[in-house]
């Protein structure tokens, strides 16, 4: 498995994901007709892409814990990936606290949690009837996220093997739909699965298996088409299948390949700070459309190139190291 065909291919995938993420949101905003809106309207399906691409990631770089030397290795793994989420994710909090605070536009939780529920995480664990709770800012996924990188590490005790994570994936999907059908709380539950399918995709890739993960897949995928379900397993497993193709098949695009790599780096600044652009200009709104889209597009890419320069690069930096330090 060559790295630069891996990292191409999963690069393309989180920068396709990350746009289309950002294209749903606009549509939101914006008229449009026909085919864009329908393919913007699908955006949604970007995150479930980038949870396939997390399992993937988050397994290949726990296999390489034992080659990095020293007793700390999982812990330093979690400082990674915290210092990696957290930083920014606080940030764009504290000015949603602050702007709707100022702005007047902060309603009751009935559970009484409050801004509590985004501080310890608790927005999609404990349920509320307004959005406003549940996902300020599209932070949502950061929730789901963290309950997995926490978990992780135990599946990866356990499910080691290509021929094992199918029935993890299974056992998980399961789970899911129990979830999503007895209780509107305890929602990261409901994504474990897709996780688990970027797993698979890793394993089969790693016992180079992925004739057999195709062999698999493309019947349920026909089944889906056949079926017309809209479970999420479609995506899940298109965008698995594309993970284990793009780790055999050489990818001779550079431009899109270099592109790509530049989009995947900025993706979860992109993802955070563009929410909150939409945000303030929901109530500074330009007279048009054409207008409205050029300022968007301006201030987020500006935004997302300073929060990634200063917070997940130069914060992150410094807090890897004072890691290090108390070591």
């Amino acid at each position: 498995m060559a790295k630069n065909k891996e990292n191409a291919g999963l690069n393309l995938l989180r920068a396709f994901a990350c746009l289309w993420v950002i294209a749903v949101h606009l549509e939101q905003n914006i008229t449009m007709t026909g085919f864009v809106q329908q393919f913007c309207r699908a955006g949604s399906t970007g995150v479930e892409f980038f949870f396939i691409l997390s399992g993937y990631l988050a397994y290949q770089s726990l296999d390489r814990i034992p080659d990095q030397g020293g007793k700390h290795g999982l812990r330093n793994w979690w400082r990674k990936r915290a210092v990696r989420i957290l930083p920014l994710y606080y940030i764009m909090i504290l000015f949603y606290a602050v702007y709707y605070s100022f702005m007047g536009g902060v309603p009751a939780d009935e559970t009484g949690l409050g801004w509590f529920r985004y501080v310890f995480l608790l927005n999609q664990w404990v349920y509320s009837e307004e959005n406003f709770w549940m996902n300020l800012g599209a932070v949502w996924t950061i929730s789901v996220f963290v309950f997995f990188y926490l978990l992780v590490p135990v599946y990866h005790r356990v499910i080691r093997s290509y021929r094992t994570s199918l029935a993890g994936v299974a056992a998980l999907y399961i789970l899911a739909r129990l979830v999503e059908r007895s209780t509107d709380w305890l929602r990261p539950l409901q994504f474990l699965y897709l996780f688990a399918i970027g797993i698979t995709a890793y394993l089969a890739v790693r016992e180079q298996k992925e004739w057999n993960f195709a062999a698999l897949v493309c019947p349920i995928l026909l089944l889906l088409v056949v079926k017309g379900s809209d479970s999420g397993l479609m995506p899940a497993f298109l965008a698995a299948l594309f993970v284990v193709a793009s780790s055999a098949l050489p990818m001779e695009w550079p431009f899109i390949t270099k592109a790509a790599h530049v989009i995947s780096r900025y993706s979860y600044s992109a993802y955070l700070i563009h929410a909150g652009v939409m945000v303030v200009m929901y109530a500074h709104r330009p007279d048009s459309d054409v207008m409205y889209v050029l300022v968007f597009a301006a201030a987020t890419v500006l935004l997302t190139w300073s929060a990634y320069q200063i917070v997940e690069k130069r914060l992150g930096r410094r807090l890897l190291c004072l890691g290090e330090k108390s070591n």
